[in-house]
């Protein structure tokens, strides 16, 4: 495995925190900032292929004319919204700032933690705080990453000395309680003793990498997850104008030429519901695969 994919020095398939920013193609982007949701396959076209045959009809009730690409775009960032919150996830990559609270259980396991949001892309900076003093600054051999699943827990080097520590303990043992914190320090828990920057988000796929799913790409099935949920918008708003809910039948006669329209048009049933339940089914299916990719909801307990 390429170097450069690594973080630190060592090039090893085994480094605990990875920089995955490096895989970054230099030439296209300057930073990971300069990524888009159309760069990571959320566009207009994976909308309009879970609305095959019938793009062609669908208009905006605002304008009366075909959806533009501004349309799709609005739709989409809100799509990605909601999948954000659904998962627990970081789509677009971005700079995140975590202050976690510490507990003497995940403590004494390696200082086990769960950042707000996954996948990681890189650990930049993990520190412990007492009363806004910073205690210890981790070196970054120290920090073990699960990227996908947004995991940290912290390793340090047998009989290595702490080099940035406040404190400054002689010897850093793994699985040492102590190793963390003040000699004297006796709570089971405490509010905001952990910082912990980091980068999380997606990164574009590469050319060739087609049916490879790295843990920072983006599956295929979360492009259609949003993409389903963008087609719902777009025919719920089609369907109000095909027939309004609540309308139970139309009738026009002129020069004794009728026309009559019956239907059980309303809240729960309009003229696309069919679609909708379709792709709500289809939704739920691969909701399942993606919470268990992504290793299930991030749950927090407020004692």
């Amino acid at each position: 495995m390429d170097g450069s994919y690594m973080g630190g020095d060592t090039p090893s398939a085994f480094y605990g925190n990875p920089n995955l920013l490096n895989t970054l193609d230099k030439d296209k982007y300057k930073s990971y900032k300069d990524v888009t949701l159309e760069d990571l396959g959320f566009t207009r076209k994976s909308v309009e292929f879970e609305l095959k045959g019938m793009v062609d009809d669908l208009t905006n009730p605002n304008t009366g004319e075909e959806y533009t690409d501004d349309d799709y775009k609005t739709l989409i960032l809100r799509a990605v919204g909601e999948v954000e919150k659904e998962f627990d996830i970081a789509i677009r990559p971005r700079a995140v700032a975590d202050r976690k609270d510490y507990y003497q259980n995940d403590n004494n396991n390696f200082m086990y933690m769960k950042t707000s949001v996954r996948p990681i892309l890189h650990v930049d900076d993990l520190q412990t705080f007492f009363n806004n003093q910073t205690i210890m600054h981790y070196d970054d051999t120290w920090i073990k990453v699960s990227n996908r699943v947004g995991q940290i827990q912290v390793q340090p080097s047998i009989f290595m000395q702490a080099q940035r520590s406040v404190l400054n303990p002689q010897f850093m043992l793994p699985g040492n309680g102590s190793q963390w914190m003040p000699g004297n320090f006796m709570e089971d828990s405490a509010p905001q003793m952990i910082g912990v920057s980091y980068v999380a988000g997606m990164l574009p796929r590469k050319e060739g990498d087609e049916g490879i799913n790295n843990d920072y790409y983006v599956p295929e099935d979360l492009i259609a997850y949003v993409a389903k949920y963008a087609a719902i918008d777009v025919l719920e708003r089609w369907g109000r104008v095909i027939l309004s809910p609540g309308i139970a039948s139309y009738g026009v006669s002129i020069d004794g030429i009728a026309s009559n329209i019956n239907t059980t048009a309303s809240a729960e049933n309009s003229a696309t519901a069919g679609e909708i339940r379709n792709l709500q089914e289809d939704m739920k299916h691969i909701k399942q695969g993606l919470l268990a990719y992504y290793g299930g909801t991030n749950i927090g307990i407020i004692a």
